[in-house]
């Protein structure tokens, strides 16, 4: 029995933590989405690359 409640808790986790880069992946397309154009090619570039890799 202890088992199976192991897996669930394992389950769980994963999937909360998946939940979680999918958020953090949001925010940073916003942060990148609200970078100023003259800024998109210095600060805006590893903004957009962390949310692409983010995406889920």
């Amino acid at each position: 029995m202890g088992y199976h409640y192991t897996d669930d808790l394992f389950e769980h986790a994963i999937e909360e933590a998946y939940y979680e880069l999918s958020v953090l992946g949001e925010e940073m397309r916003e942060a990148y989405d609200g970078t100023p154009d003259s800024l998109k090619d210095s600060t805006g570039r590893s903004r957009e690359h962390a949310a692409n890799l983010l995406k889920t």
